[in-house]
């Protein structure tokens, strides 16, 4: 039955997965005749009246239940109230409509539409494939001199990754899964393809100088070695872990030791931007205490800072973000929606652990939680509070919330059955006996 399931919504499904190497990969940005077909926007909402259209030829209901979606619910209505109140609402209204929903839509749609452990595997192996050509791509450029600040990775075509933090970001937020896929596949050509990908991925952070894309790497190994640090699972994780330190240690590019340092030391920042993000922080606090119900309006934290002196500057802090944004109560709603997140995780490898035949998907599950637990240390150097990045890592945590779910369903009728057909059997064996059963 759970095979069957793979093709529960192929035709959203797929969509999704084009949807995304839109998003990622940005082909548009670099063949101008894409532009006009908003191939994007078209394959959302194909996705969409696919995954609508089997739902109601099934007589189920469209939008998903659970507190998750609850949460996400409300996140979504105290964007919207916040509107009125905005500095600009009309620039608001278009960050919730250009932005914020097409996230919730992601989230959604790969919450639903992802109903095998197949389906997962095949989604994050595009992933990885749209992740290792926008690393070459951006290293390609690198290479040719197409630099940030004149020393930096610029990043790769647009999309996601168009800048040397976001992109650092997207492929750190990848890495778990590529490692869980390095230890789930035998194939000498999968692991072959993965371990290329982390010498690329890994080379390609260090070529961003981004010092939010150190911390979150450090995070992300920190996090596998110690999921992995006992048993079998601490020899197979060894090498791709082996290998991105060896490539961290050998390719780390000159200066970037004195980058690093300007975080505990922003003296050592030649272009000033660790003073300037602190600064934005500390004024940012004062936003929050002055608007602390509804904020001050989707994507109107720059405004806000213009009116405490710093121009055209934004909180790179996706709490801040959202408290100053849309409240305290909106920020809440986010660590709350985070929270059960990472429990809905921690459940699926507690309900999967030992059991051989779902090894996979508990290991998908702790790529996830890593993946998650990465994103919420990124946040605090990253104003990506509404973009793509939380929400496809919410949406897989979801998909595999739900595969445990189906197969606890497909398991218990089974059970039931066999309890029922037994006390048939004794009843019908006490009556022979001619004994009543009372």
């Amino acid at each position: 039955m759970l095979r069957a399931q793979r093709d529960d919504y192929p035709l959203a499904f797929w969509c999704l997965v084009f949807f995304t190497f839109i998003v990622f990969v940005a082909p548009q940005n670099i063949y101008a005749t894409l532009q006009p077909l908003h191939l994007a926007k078209a394959s959302a909402i194909l996705a969409l009246a696919a995954y609508a259209g089997r739902k109601l030829s099934r007589r189920e209901p469209i939008l998903p239940v659970g507190p998750e979606f609850r949460l996400l619910t409300a996140l979504t209505v105290l964007a919207v109230l916040s509107i009125p109140f905005s500095l600009w609402p009309g620039g608001s209204f278009g960050v919730l409509t250009d932005l914020y929903l097409k996230s919730v839509l992601v989230f959604i749609l790969t919450a639903q539409v992802i109903t095998s452990v197949l389906r997962l595997r095949q989604m994050l192996w595009w992933l990885l494939l749209f992740c290792f050509g926008i690393s070459i791509i951006a290293m390609a450029g690198y290479q040719q001199g197409n630099l940030a600040e004149g020393y930096r990775m610029q990043g790769a075509w647009g999309g996601i990754s168009s800048n040397p933090n976001d992109f650092a970001l997207t492929i750190n937020l990848i890495i778990p899964f590529a490692v869980a896929l390095f230890m789930l596949n035998q194939g000498f050509v999968k692991k072959t393809i993965i371990a290329a990908f982390l010498i690329v991925a890994v080379s390609a952070i260090l070529a961003t100088y981004s010092r939010g894309g150190f911390i979150t790497l450090g995070t992300v190994v920190s996090l596998i070695l110690f999921r992995n640090i006992a048993g079998r699972k601490a020899l197979i994780s060894a090498l791709p872990i082996l290998l991105m330190v060896i490539v961290f240690v050998v390719l780390t590019p000159e200066g970037y030791g004195t980058r690093l340092e300007s975080i505990a030391d922003p003296s050592k920042d030649k272009f000033g931007s660790a003073t300037a993000r602190w600064t934005s922080m500390v004024r940012t606090f004062d936003v929050i205490a002055e608007h602390p119900l509804l904020g001050v309006g989707m994507g109107m934290n720059i405004l806000a800072l213009n009116e405490k002196g710093l121009f055209w500057t934004q909180a790179h802090n996706v709490y801040l973000e959202l408290a100053s944004e849309i409240g305290l109560p909106g920020l809440l709603v986010f660590v709350l929606l985070v929270w059960r997140l990472l429990k809905g995780l921690r459940h699926v490898q507690t309900e999967r652990q030992g059991d051989v035949r779902n090894l996979e998907l508990s290991s998908l599950a702790g790529a996830c939680e890593i993946s998650l637990l990465a994103f919420c240390v990124a946040a605090l150097f990253h104003p990506v509070a509404y973009q793509f990045y939380f929400y496809y890592i919410a949406g897989f945590a979801m998909a595999l919330k739900g595969i445990s779910e189906r197969m606890e369903r497909v398991a218990d009728p089974n059970t039931s059955e066999i309890l029922q057909r037994s006390g048939q059997v004794m009843r019908h064996s006490v009556k022979t006996c001619g004994v009543g059963v009372h």
